[in-house]
């Protein structure tokens, strides 16, 4: 009924009626876990951390990573058995802070210190409530979470914490649900996982390695050394655009301007919160399919060097004051060296370290040494790189996909 809020918006078939209104305290009785010397660890009955909860997938005793040796009173006290739930007691991160995991092990195990467990005193679906905790009731969580550096959740706040049941059987039937789609993700994941490795061996044996003068793998009819060439003189490098705060204007208006953020794994993506300016301020010429964009500067140094190259035309777009254009005719060639040894090697001297910010000039890049075949070769490598590319950017988007449809039924299945 419309003017009943406790109802989900999406039910299976035979499940009717509004859900009960219930306080976490009446589901779980809550304690705090192990505190032992350091030399206790790493031995004796494994032990729930942090990285346990935050890790995906289900909870078992076989993939807990830390364990503990405790007196038999402490590990009675802190043991946690099929069905308790154990929550992230402390973090620096908000969005962290009180997460929880259902145990689903037959083996108990013991909890750290920084993990509050959850015992079950109330029969209820334990993977149900996981879920309903890790999204609905999520922003409550974080609300009541206290602290300035770091974040925490206490016994009392998760005691206090209200949500709404079904009854157990719907419960049920909703875990099981999630698990299957948990599954479809999981398999979705390997399968992305496996090309992208399969990417990274053929980029080693289809470019030549350190000391080496051509690869291990070549297509037929290719023969002979590669020879060293500097990379401006197979690309012309452009610097971009430079522009002050007063230039900005409203999302989707004037020129966008491509930053780091725009590139997602070798891939170029447009986001929500991309800059725009006025277009009196834009000076450069608009970037060009086949174009590589590539970060120049970056506070974390990591990021410095990524690249992706434009595969479809964007209409009033230039690349910021952050970033580098390199322009080529075979730019999928150049885009696959760019993940090989002599561009990271490269890429480590410009990196800055100790917190500095990490800064790729046009003439360092200009500068950096690279060994090409001849240009058939370079078209033939090129193409067989940008369909791999296409294929895990087909893999990631169906990904991303799975994992939209998991979000919206958990906002739409729970109240």
């Amino acid at each position: 009924a419309k003017d009943k809020m406790n109802i989900p918006q999406i039910r299976f078939k035979g499940f009717e009626g509004e859900w009960n209104n219930e306080l976490l305290k009446n589901l779980l009785s809550f304690s705090n876990g192990v505190n032992a010397p350091k030399e206790n660890y790493g031995k004796g009955r494994k032990m729930i951390s942090v990285l346990d909860i935050l890790n995906k997938g289900r909870l078992h005793y076989s993939n807990i990573l830390n364990s503990v040796f405790v007196d038999n009173i402490t590990e009675q006290k802190n043991k946690v058995v099929k069905g308790d739930l154990v929550f992230v007691r402390s973090s620096e991160i908000v969005e962290e802070v009180g997460l929880a995991k259902a145990y689903l092990d037959d083996d108990y195990a013991l909890h750290s210190g920084f993990t509050i467990c959850g015992t079950k005193i109330s029969d209820f679906d334990s993977f149900f409530l996981e879920l309903s905790l890790n999204s609905v009731n999520r922003k409550e969580v974080e609300r009541k979470a206290g602290g300035s550096t770091r974040y925490n959740v206490s016994q009392s706040v998760l005691n206090d914490i209200h949500l709404f049941m079904p009854s157990q059987k719907e419960q049920t039937q909703i875990g099981d649900f999630f698990q299957k789609i948990d599954q479809v993700i999981e398999l979705q994941q390997k399968a992305l996982d496996t090309a992208r490795a399969y990417k990274q061996s053929m980029l080693q044996k289809m470019f030549p390695q350190k000391g080496e003068k051509f690869p291990r793998v070549r297509f037929a009819g290719f023969s002979g050394d590669w020879e060293e060439e500097k990379l401006g003189n197979v690309a012309t490098i452009y610097r971009g655009l430079t522009y002050k705060p007063t230039d900005v204007v409203r999302q989707g208006s004037g020129i966008r301007v491509l930053r780091s953020s725009n590139i997602d794994e070798d891939i170029l993506v447009l986001n929500d919160d991309d800059i725009f300016v006025k277009k009196s301020a834009v000076k450069l010429e608009n970037i060009k399919v086949g174009d590589i964009l590539i970060t120049a500067a970056n506070g974390s140094s990591r990021l410095v060097g990524k690249h992706a190259v434009l595969t479809t035309e964007l209409q009033n777009t230039v690349h910021g004051g952050f970033m580098l254009i390199a322009r080529t005719s075979v730019p999928f060639f150049i885009n696959s060296w760019m993940n090989t040894f002599e561009y990271k090697v490269m890429l480590q001297l410009v990196q800055g370290g100790n917190g500095a910010i990490g800064n790729l000039s046009k003439l360092t890049l200009e500068k950096c040494k690279i060994h090409v075949p001849k240009i058939e070769e370079q078209i033939a490598i090129g193409n067989f790189f940008q369909k791999l590319d296409q294929q895990i950017e087909q893999q990631a988007q169906k990904l991303a996909t799975y994992q939209q449809l998991k979000k919206a039924m958990l906002q739409r299945m729970f109240v």
